[in-house]
C-alpha cells in the first residue's frame, strides 16, 4: 500500500466491501493519502480508479477478472495471500473519427460536442430524452474497422447521466447493427466479446433517459499488454 501511494500523489486506489474491514489495519495514514482509498461496491463506478485492491475471501483467490484491470501482485501476511493488487488497462482506448447523435424519428445525425473526446471528466455533454420527447442514438464511427471489445460512459457525477441498461450494436457499414451480448459490466463500463466493426451504436434499452456524459471511449479487442508494475512493486508484498 506504501509503494502504491508513494508512486504517484495523483493515484486512486479502489477497495472492494470486503476490504473496507481489513482496511483498519492500515493506520498512519495521512489525510490526503487516506482521501484517495475509495470503497467500492458491486456495480460501481471504476473508470477512474488506478489500482484496485481485492480481498481473497478465506484466503481463496477472488474470481475478480474485469477486463479493464490486470493482476500485478498481491499481499501476504504470515505467508497467507490477502489481497490482490490490480493495475488499470491504459493502453487499449480506441479513437473515433466521428461521434454523433441520431433522435428518434429523425433523418439527420447531430455532431455531438467535443466534450466527449476530450480526455477531460469536467466538461460535458447532456441530453434529456424525456423533455425532448425523442429516444437516442450515440453513433461512433472509426477511421476504419477495427476489433473492438468494451466501450466507457464516463460521468461528471458518479451514478447519474447513464442508463440502467445500456444496449450496444456494431456494424461493419453504418446501416446493418448487431447487438452484442455483454459479459463485463459496472455502473460506466460495458465489455463483451471482440467484435469487427468500424460503427458503435449505444442506446438505453428504454426511452426516458437523462443523458450527462463527459467522456465516450472505445476499447480495442485484443489482450492487454502484462507489464510488470511501476514502480517496481515485488511479486508477494509482505504486510506487517
Amino acid at each position: 500500500m506504501r509503494q502504491l501511494l508513494d508512486q504517484d500523489s495523483n493515484l486512486r486506489i479502489g477497495i472492494d466491501a470486503w476490504g473496507m474491514i481489513l482496511s483498519q489495519s492500515f493506520d498512519g495514514l495521512r489525510t490526503e493519502e487516506a482521501e484517495r482509498l475509495i470503497y467500492v461496491f458491486g456495480g460501481d463506478d471504476y473508470s477512474e480508479i488506478d489500482y484496485f485492491l481485492v480481498s481473497y475471501t478465506g484466503f481463496v483467490e477472488s474470481p475478480f477478472c474485469n477486463p479493464a484491470y490486470e493482476k500485478v501482485d498481491e499481499m501476504v501476511v504470515d505467508d497467507l495471500p490477502l489481497f490482490g493488487i490490480y493495475r488499470r488497462v491504459k493502453d487499449r482506448f480506441v479513437g473515433s473519427q466521428n461521434l454523433t447523435v441520431l433522435a428518434e424519428g429523425a433523418e439527420n445525425e447531430v455532431v455531438v460536442s467535443e466534450a466527449l473526446t476530450d480526455w477531460d471528466r469536467t466538461t460535458e455533454w447532456s441530453y434529456d430524452e424525456t423533455a425532448n420527447a425523442k429516444k437516442i442514438s450515440l453513433l461512433i464511427e472509426l477511421r476504419e474497422p477495427q476489433s473492438i471489445s468494451g466501450v466507457t460512459l464516463r460521468t461528471v457525477i458518479q451514478r447519474h447521466g447513464v442508463p440502467a441498461k445500456v444496449v450496444i450494436s456494431t456494424s461493419m457499414d453504418g446501416s446493418a447493427y448487431r447487438p452484442v451480448t455483454l459479459t463485463d459490466t459496472s455502473y460506466a463500463e460495458f465489455f463483451f466479446e471482440p467484435v469487427e466493426a468500424r460503427y458503435v451504436r449505444i442506446e438505453g434499452a428504454e426511452a426516458g433517459t437523462d443523458w450527462r456524459l463527459s467522456e465516450v471511449q472505445l476499447w480495442a479487442g485484443r489482450e492487454a499488454k502484462q507489464e510488470g508494475p511501476d514502480g517496481e512493486i515485488s511479486q508477494g508484498s509482505q504486510m506487517s
